[in-house]
């Protein structure tokens, strides 16, 4: 009954940020489960650009592992000041407080590992990057803000990798 409780504080609806969205119908607390992304687990291994950009709505959680996340998490749009973020594989927690009637977003970088892979966003937060790309570009400080609501597997790679 948890994950229909929780399901209930969220709706698909029209986003200015990408086509639609996902809202918070009640307040969010900090540190709240949002929802479990559920669909479709994918392997697959990127061995062209084509490949990288095959994809538009998968969530990545480890290497060349994917969920083709089901409604309503298939809406779920990119922010560079994200307010949500997945914990271990694909559970969705809130990072910050969030108001009935706000867009539930992540930053993709958190959940992208192949480096070819980028996004021009236009998501409006005051701090858009203008182009997002794979984990690896994250600044320390970014890690940080979204840590530990990074996929348990690319946020192990960062430490490893990136610092």
């Amino acid at each position: 009954h948890t994950t229909r409780a929780k399901m209930k504080k969220i709706s698909v609806v029209n986003s200015r940020i990408h086509g639609k969205g996902v809202f918070a119908t009640h307040a969010i607390a900090k540190g709240e489960l949002v929802g479990f992304i559920k669909g479709p687990v994918i392997h697959k291994v990127n061995n062209s650009l084509r490949d990288t950009f095959s994809y538009p709505d998968w969530v990545g959680f480890k290497q060349n592992y994917w969920t083709d996340p089901l409604p309503p998490f298939k809406y779920l749009n990119h922010s560079c000041s994200a307010n949500c973020g997945i914990k271990g594989t694909r559970s969705l927690y809130a990072i910050q407080a969030i108001k009935a009637g706000e867009e539930i977003s992540i930053d993709y970088s958190t959940t992208e590992l192949d480096e070819n892979w980028y996004l021009e966003c236009s998501c409006g937060s005051a701090k858009c990057r203008k182009e997002v790309r794979s984990i690896q570009s994250l600044s320390k400080s970014l890690f940080n803000r979204y840590d530990p609501y990074i996929p348990t597997y690319h946020r192990k790679f960062y430490l490893v990798h990136c610092i």
